[in-house]
């Protein structure tokens, strides 16, 4: 979801490279990605500007790769950053809360908040919870950051004490046939490869979370609209389309057919450009031309 303070952060990362600068003793971390991925790598100080790693062009964390080749990852794909590796005891996890971010200290304590920048590849520098003040913390002393809670509960396979994957906080996911349509992510491929004119209907259920605790169903909600969301003339929250790696369609919530601009894959997704605070989920049955609900609900055809 886009916030009011948009955090514009970016890493520099050289893989395999213990890198010094002056005084600074640049860290090493691991980047756990919402979609389980990890990539780990050494800090780099960006000396033009300032001893900081914030790349104030990009919403997004630079990685140096083979060859000196600069790749780019979305601040919103990240779901932890790791300093210790390993998996966090239960205690850990279970300090988190949905759609906040958190820092989980090496002393075992857990700080709630914002993260805002690495500094000189050392430091953390951290927002206060319900403060505009920061504190600039060694990563020394910092375990983890966890960006996206669910995900990072999802990585460790980690189920909240009394709540459903999406904690004591987030809608519950409907049961049942279909395909889940995670908040937090941008796409789900729903393992259904479709035709160029064919129409397809779509089933929804289930609400999700975004921003500020604000709660929206498949239609999203039409009060919020931007031009970064995949379909800008569609609220946000709203339950989207697309064929392949095309452009993004919306979907009726009223299960009104949808005509098939091309062919290939489809994934269905979530009309947002920031994933990190949303939580929920819809469960979507996909139904091809005069089908019965339930009697299709995704797979290889």
């Amino acid at each position: 979801m886009r916030k009011r303070h948009l955090i514009t952060t970016a890493l520099v990362l050289g893989i395999g490279i213990t890198a010094a600068v002056g005084a600074y003793q640049a860290e090493s971390a691991t980047f756990i990605l919402n979609d389980g991925r990890r990539i780990s790598g050494v800090l780099a100080i960006r000396l033009n500007e300032g001893n900081v790693n914030i790349r104030r062009d990009k919403n997004s964390f630079e990685l140096s790769r083979e060859g000196n080749k600069a790749e780019y990852i979305s601040v919103p794909d990240v779901a932890v950053i790791d300093f210790v590796e390993g998996t966090p005891e239960k205690r850990e996890l279970e300090a988190l809360s949905p759609g906040s971010h958190s820092l989980a200290m090496r002393d075992g304590s857990n700080r709630k908040g914002k993260f805002v920048d690495i500094l000189n590849a050392t430091t953390v520098r951290w927002q206060r919870e319900n403060s505009s003040l920061t504190d600039d913390i060694p990563i020394r002393d910092v375990r983890r950051i966890y960006l996206n809670t669910e995900s990072a509960w999802r990585t460790f396979n980690h189920q909240q004490s009394g709540a459903g994957s999406g904690g004591s906080n987030a809608p519950q996911t409907p049961s049942g046939p279909g395909v889940e349509v995670q908040g937090n992510q941008a796409w789900t491929d729903t393992g259904l490869t479709v035709r160029r004119g064919e129409r397809i209907r779509f089933v929804v259920s289930g609400e999700i979370v975004y921003g500020n605790g604000q709660t929206t169903g498949p239609g999203g909600n039409a009060a919020m609209k931007h031009t970064g969301y995949p379909v800008p003339g569609v609220g946000v929250g709203a339950l989207i389309g697309r064929i392949g790696n095309g452009p993004a369609f919306p979907i009726s919530p009223n299960g009104q057919p949808v005509g098939m601009t091309g062919a290939g894959r489809l994934q269905l997704g979530i009309n947002d450009d920031q994933f990190g605070d949303n939580s929920g989920a819809y469960r979507v049955q996909i139904v091809r031309g005069n089908e019965p609900a339930n009697s299709r609900t995704g797979g290889n055809r």
